[in-house]
């Protein structure tokens, strides 16, 4: 048996075993020539203890070996990169000598997640340079040291690797939205036996159903930040350089854009260029890091090594080197200067390169890589070979510098094989303005062109609406496929705030579906011509076509009610919209009821997927109440949305930041309008956080629209609190945006008109009746123009407006022109009353006390009192103890009867009027 046993044992072992029986025996002198036994034991004692040794020696080094195969696979995050003269690696996320700014909160939130137990995935979204890995780092660090925190290379081995050590360990995957493995990645990770937490670091949204903690990083910061954060990067460059700080006056720094990256890199050049400390202050992105590859070459063309030839060492030739070696290798033989070069000194001139950047080669930060690669893409269009890989650089290059996008259009329009780069372009390029227009071009009016086939996807309107123009102009005149076409075309054009062409194609859509004769597809085309005649201000049209579509799904909804209740309600959303355009704020109400009842009736509450149209309901149903003065209910409605969204934003927020930002924008209007007035000023901080960190996505007119009210909302609430100078700053960022938007599309000349109307009323509670006065009267010839093709319609804004224009002329001391312009407006004034008391009631007082106020200055008091007896008796005639607002104005009573008794104590009179005030 025992000869069986050691059989096994491998020639190592065995050496090893006598060499340490050997040893035993000098060593302990235990055994003697006398006692064969003992020999015998210590023969056995010895050769157990030297297996045992062994066994642990070898487990030792497979550990030794996991470990370094491991770092291999899995490189560690925390490594810092290879030391080198280059100042631009300082600016790496694992090397930067900065504190982390304003991000404590979601350190704090990633940290929590990894150490708990609510799911392993956690994405962070943001833009480039917004600090993405500076946080992963940040992480890295803050984690207990049995952790293991590593960056993903490759997939290959990922999950064996983690396995075959012991502990919990942090994979972090840079780029996560660029890669194609990311779903190999997820699935090897979910079988690994030990802890693992994955962090996936991405520029553009991602759609992870397992993801627990989805964070989107955006520019942060204020004025004073960006000064206090630039002052303190520039002292940590210059202690890790050892060169004492340039001084730093306390000016501007960047803007409201900025990242993180761009302050860092401004302390960079402010360090380095100590002749003019100040000029990094206000450069752009683009000539930020014009001036750091300027650094750069500098630096490299100094360097004695012998690999890098004297031709190599200009600007030109350096970007082009690195340009080749980033794009692909056979790059380097479609550029002009390089294709004379030997290649034993090319292949040097690389390996010279990688000791300076690293292997695999990367140049950081990633916004300098992708400025060198784009610039001279420019200049040496050939160097950009037309293959898939080379469109994947260039395009996500071109989401930090979108505006060099004629780099990938002419690379297409030099290939006769268009179609696979151009599903690569829709793959991987961040969808611009300038891009789309140009792409667009490229698609001919033909519908059996193959550039039709490739599909563009929803973030390229434009080039969708070429290819479905190509596509309508080769369907037969009377189908189906038609109509759906031309309701898709009208959509497209309404995105582009093209309202001639919507309200063309949807009216063509109805005139083949009535052709058709098909009763679903005569309402979808009426639903889309009522939206598109909408959207142009034509709404007499447009409530013809939203009654009779709303009409036609009646009709099919009570045959087939589970396939078109909810075409119904959408149908009744817009009739609701059309309604409250003509003022008819009673039948609007009712059908945004009707159509949040409808919406719910019809979807799975729990679907992430069907909840937009029930939010879309319940925002049209707040906008409603709003209008309708019931701002309790309303702000019932905003916290419901908000309530609602909160889940799903982190994880859907294409779907549902948008409507999450404007709940709250609308949430702190209505606790305006309610009186809850810190709690608005609240609402309205996170209304304009929320829709500064919001992507412009597809509707990009609407996106700054709303932009442009929370701005609006946001100032109103400052001025509530007695914050005019901020409140002022808000109304101009409105106000610019609105004016942009205006000169583009009449329609949004009433918003802009509000925020004039509420600027000129900042300008004369500041101090400035003349500016305050001026802005209203343009404020009244706004809405007096937009009332002329929806007659009615702006009527309420018009009344606050001349409130406001009668207020300046008040404190200019024009109290008789004051006077006259409230008399002229109190018909209309007191016809809202009638239509609307909830609504309009607070203005129209308001606008009494005032002419009460300018009459007794007149010296008419007389006059005075009866205004303002003629105030009380209007509420009283309106408001009764049921009503849901009898106390708010049950305390205008009071102030307007203490009012009175006090005038007519001075003037001598007895207070007679308190008796009837009861």
């Amino acid at each position: 048996m025992r000869s069986r046993r050691w059989r096994g044992l491998a020639v190592s072992d065995v050496v090893g075993a006598i060499l340490l029986n050997t040893g035993a025996g000098v060593l302990t002198n235990i055994a003697t020539d006398d006692d064969p036994e003992a020999w015998a034991a210590l023969a056995l004692v010895t050769t157990v203890a030297a297996l045992v040794a062994l066994s642990l020696w070898r487990l030792r080094t497979q550990a030794d070996e996991n470990l370094i195969a491991r770092t291999g696979i899995l490189p560690e995050l925390l490594d810092p990169p290879r030391p080198s003269a280059e100042v631009v690696t300082w600016l790496s996320a694992a090397r930067c000598p900065a504190p982390l700014w304003s991000r404590r909160t979601e350190s704090a939130e990633l940290r929590d997640w990894c150490l708990g137990d609510r799911g392993w995935i956690a994405v962070v979204q943001g833009g480039s340079g917004v600090g993405k890995k500076r946080l992963a780092v940040e992480l890295a660090r803050t984690l207990p040291d049995e952790w293991y925190c590593g960056r993903v290379v490759s997939v290959s081995g990922v999950a064996a690797a983690i396995d075959a050590c012991p502990g919990p360990t942090l994979v972090v995957v840079t780029d996560a939205d660029r890669r194609t493995d990311l779903d190999e990645l997820i699935g090897s990770l979910r079988a690994v036996r030990t802890r693992v937490r994955l962090l996936l670091c991405a520029r553009t949204p991602m759609d992870i159903s397992a993801a627990a903690l989805v964070l989107r990083l955006g520019p942060i910061g204020t004025d004073n930040d960006r000064i206090r954060w630039f002052n303190e990067a520039t002292r940590a460059f210059a202690a890790v350089w050892r060169v004492p700080p340039p001084a730093m006056a306390r000016t501007r720094v960047g803007d409201d854009h900025d990242t993180p990256l761009d302050v860092l890199c401004r302390a960079v050049l402010a360090v380095l260029d100590r002749a003019d400390p100040r000029g990094p202050r206000t450069m752009s992105r683009t000539e930020l890091m014009t001036a750091l590859w300027r650094h750069t070459v500098d630096r490299w063309a100094a360097d004695p090594d012998l690999r890098l030839p004297a031709s190599l060492r200009g600007d030109h030739a350096l970007a082009e080197l690195v340009t080749a070696a980033l794009v692909t290798p056979s790059a380097l033989s479609r550029v002009p200067r390089l294709a004379t070069t030997s290649s034993d000194v090319l292949a040097g001139a690389v390996d010279w390169l990688r000791d300076r950047v690293g292997e695999p080669l990367r140049l950081a930060p990633r916004a300098l890589a992708d400025h060198v690669v784009l610039t001279t893409a420019s200049r040496v269009p050939t160097i950009i070979p037309p293959d898939e890989h080379a469109i994947e650089i260039l395009a996500n290059a071109l989401r930090t510098y979108p505006e060099h996008f004629p780099v990938l259009v002419d690379l297409l329009r030099s290939v006769p094989e268009r179609v696979p780069l151009l599903t690569a372009v829709f793959e991987h390029a961040s969808p611009t303005d300038g891009l789309d227009a140009a792409l667009a071009e490229l698609i001919p009016g033909r519908a059996d062109s193959a550039l039709v086939e490739a599909a563009a996807p929803d973030w390229f309107p434009r080039t969708r609406r070429a290819q479905l123009a190509a596509v309508v102009s080769g369907l037969p005149g009377r189908s189906s496929a038609l109509v759906d076409a031309l309701i898709e075309l009208s959509e497209l054009c309404t995105q582009l705030s093209d309202g001639h062409g919507a309200v063309r194609a949807a009216t063509r859509a109805v005139a083949v579906g009535r052709k058709i004769g098909e009763e679903a597809l005569i309402a979808r085309a009426l639903d889309a011509r009522a939206r598109a005649l909408l959207r142009r201000g034509e709404v007499a049209k447009a409530h013809v076509a939203a009654n009779e579509a709303t009409r036609r799904y009646r009709g099919l909804a009570a045959g087939m009610p589970a396939e078109f209740t909810l075409s119904l309600a959408a149908a009744v959303h817009v009739l609701a919209e059309v309604q409250a355009e003509l003022g008819q704020t009673r039948a609007a109400l009712t059908h945004a009821r009707e159509a949040v009842a409808l919406t719910m009736s019809a979807i799975d509450m729990d679907s992430l997927d069907q909840l937009p149209r029930l939010l879309a309901s319940l925002n049209s149903l707040g906008i409603r109440l709003h209008e309708s003065g019931l701002f309790a209910e309303a702000v019932a409605t905003w916290e419901r949305i908000i309530a609602r969204a909160a889940g799903p934003v982190a994880v859907r927020p294409d779907l549902f930041l948008t409507t999450f930002a404007a709940a709250q924008t609308n949430l702190a209007a209505d606790l305006g309008m309610a009186g809850r007035l810190d709690e608005a000023l609240a609402a309205a901080e996170a209304g304009v956080a929320t829709w500064k960190s919001a992507p412009l996505g597809l509707y990009r007119e609407m996106h700054l629209a709303n932009y442009a009210n929370a701005h609006f909302v946001l100032g109103s609430s400052r001025m509530a609190a007695g914050r005019v100078h901020e409140a002022g700053e808000m109304f101009d960022i409105a106000r610019t945006l609105q004016e942009r938007l205006a000169a583009q599309n009449p329609r949004y000349r009433p918003a802009l008109a509000k925020t004039l109307t509420m600027s000129g009323l900042m300008h004369t509670r500041a101090g400035r009746p003349a500016t305050g006065l001026a802005s209203a009267e343009k404020a009244v010839v706004l809405l007096r123009e937009a009332d002329k093709s929806t007659p009615g319609r702006h009527i309420p804004d018009v009344n606050r407006a001349f409130h406001v224009v009668a207020i300046c002329k008040a404190d200019a001391g024009e109290l008789r022109a004051a006077l006259m312009d409230l008399e002229n407006m109190r018909a209309d004034a007191l016809s809202l009353v009638r239509a609307n008391p909830l609504r309009n009631i607070p203005p129209y007082v308001n606008q009494c006390t005032l002419a009460a106020g300018l009459l007794r200055w007149l010296g008419d008091a007389g006059a005075a009192r009866r205004v303002l007896e003629h105030a009380l008796d209007v509420m009283r005639a309106h408001v009764d103890a049921s009503s849901s607002i009898a106390a708010e104005y049950a305390s205008v009573v009071d102030a307007i009867t203490r009012l009175v008794i006090e005038w007519e104590y001075a003037d001598g009179r007895v207070a007679s009027f308190a008796v009837k005030a009861e």
